[in-house]
């Protein structure tokens, strides 16, 4: 009945919608799919209990659209996010810098990588998340702070602060790294994190990072128990688990006239190393991934910047974004190998070679552009 309707002029094709206009404006001609949809005009019953989740989208989102084209190594796709522009805290529409170009990429090894995550500044993301989230409720942003302020006490001590430790650290370009590693001698393969901060202030950096590992070693010791036997008065004996700090491993390595701290615990990928260069903090779950970024600062070869698959990803987008991912899919199947997630998406990855997005802010909006690239 609708497409009589609208075939009869009686009702307005989406095509005339405004909405629907401003989408395929600023997306690529010549698309091969196109997706559109309104959530202002996407309703469930009164009863349903996804009203919960989705009426709080709804004063954020306006619509959502897609445009995919099919090259020749690979899929172009193009997303557009219309917001509320109450809900953009940061004008990032306005902003007089062009964005950022990726340059901690020059210190992530690509022989290993999994995924990469930058940005130009994690500082103001995040205050732009809990003033996106205060927008929707005055009290979010309050209750994620302190929900975070509680969890920091129990990783590092109750003397260390979000907003005097944890946030100066953050005012820069950032990049999170995830890749695979392998235990020497072994074909184990298991997961390192590594975080990379521009660092302006060595000593400052140091100093704060030094009182976040001294709380992290309290922690790190309840995740390496070991079984204590308590006789009780009446002469049963009672066992538990107690955390037992000689199986922390906590060494300082001069290397390359950086120092390097490491607290690790033995016979598990479980701990945590940093550094601080120059201009870099370095943090990492590996003493190898640490020296891995130290050595390209020192040395630039064999960096994902240089990489074939991710210049040739990067060669389809535009040269400006505020955000950008990176996934090398090979190496994550590694990663899922075994896993439920992994089974399903081994075959499904499996002719792909790497997909890498970046994200544009507007006054009002979003766009996200990324590349599949074919093997």
């Amino acid at each position: 009945k609708t497409i009589q309707s609208v075939s009869r002029n009686v009702a307005e094709s989406l095509y005339a919608d405004q909405q629907y206009q401003k989408s395929l404006a600023n997306l690529p001609r010549g698309a091969w799919g196109n997706g559109y949809l309104n959530l202002q005009l996407l309703h469930f019953a009164s009863n349903n209990p996804l009203n919960q989740i989705y009426d709080p989208v709804k004063t954020i989102i306006n619509h959502l659209a897609i445009s995919i084209r099919k090259q020749q190594n690979g899929f172009h796709f193009n997303t557009l996010m219309s917001i509320n522009p109450d809900m953009l805290a940061l004008d990032k529409g306005k902003k007089e810098s062009p964005g950022f170009s990726y340059s901690l990429a020059d210190y992530i090894g690509s022989k290993n990588i999994a995924a990469y995550f930058g940005g130009a500044n994690l500082g103001d993301e995040w205050q732009n998340t809990l003033s996106t989230m205060s927008n929707i409720n005055p009290a979010y942003g309050l209750i994620i702070e302190g929900i975070l302020n509680a969890q920091l006490n129990k990783v590092a001590g109750g003397n260390v602060s979000l907003r005097d430790d944890i946030y100066p650290l953050l005012n820069g370009e950032y990049a999170m790294v995830f890749e695979k590693s392998t235990v020497d001698g072994d074909a184990t393969v298991y997961p390192v994190y590594k975080l990379i901060l521009k660092n302006s202030d060595v000593n400052f950096a140091k100093v704060k990072l030094e009182k976040l590992m001294d709380g992290y070693k309290m922690l790190a010791s309840q995740f390496a128990p070991k079984l204590k036997v308590v006789t009780l008065p009446d002469g049963t004996e009672s066992k538990e688990l107690v955390a037992d700090p000689t199986k922390l491993e906590t060494s300082t390595d001069s290397y390359k006239n950086y120092d390097i701290n490491c607290t690790l615990i033995t016979d598990s990928s479980f701990g945590l190393c940093y550094t601080v260069t120059d201009s870099l903090i370095v943090i990492s779950n590996s003493l190898d991934s640490v020296k891995e970024t130290v050595d390209l600062t020192l040395s630039p070869k064999f960096m994902l910047s240089q990489s074939q698959p991710f210049r040739q990803a990067l060669s389809n987008l535009s040269a400006i974004s505020d955000e950008i991912t990176y996934v090398s899919l090979d190496n994550t199947e590694n990663l899922l190998k075994g896993t439920p997630a992994g089974l399903l998406t081994a075959d499904l990855l499996s002719p792909f070679e790497a997909i890498t997005w970046i994200k544009h802010y507007f006054a009002d909006g979003m766009s996200t552009e990324g590349y599949l690239l074919l093997k």
